[in-house]
């Protein structure tokens, strides 16, 4: 499109489960050099950002760059997903051991502290448990 994300950025942003599949099935590369959208963000960024869960375990079962920064801030996938209150995306990214000290290039931000900054309770939890 016009702000040069691929089909697989456009599916994995808007939770098209069953088209990200078709295309990683078709053999899209997960993480196309030099070709993100206008803020740098990869399919999984994009994925956790909007707390798209299925499409953020199939990106990670097809070994998605878990520490992929989204250029505008150098926001992690964890660190989007911490930042926006998406739990259930924060425990699959702990699973896939996400690092938990990576920090945004614009605030210095940890995952932590930007769930600490937004108010969200249950993640502080588990990236306290996750020893963050």
């Amino acid at each position: 499109d016009l702000s040069g994300r691929t089909p697989l950025l456009v599916a994995a942003r808007n939770g098209h489960q069953e088209v990200v599949k078709l295309l990683l099935e078709a053999g899209a590369d997960i993480e196309p050099k030099g070709e993100y959208d206008d803020f740098g963000q990869t399919a999984l960024t994009l994925a956790a950002h909007g707390g798209r869960e299925e499409v953020v375990k199939m990106l990670l079962e097809t070994k998605a760059n878990i520490e992929a920064r989204h250029t505008c801030y150098g926001e992690t996938s964890l660190l989007l997903a911490a930042k926006c209150g998406r739990a259930a995306i924060v425990k699959l990214l702990l699973k896939a051991k996400a690092n938990t000290e990576a920090r945004d290039t614009h605030f210095g931000l940890t995952p932590l502290l930007s769930a600490v900054a937004f108010g969200y309770a249950p993640i502080v939890r588990l990236l306290v448990e996750a020893n963050a």
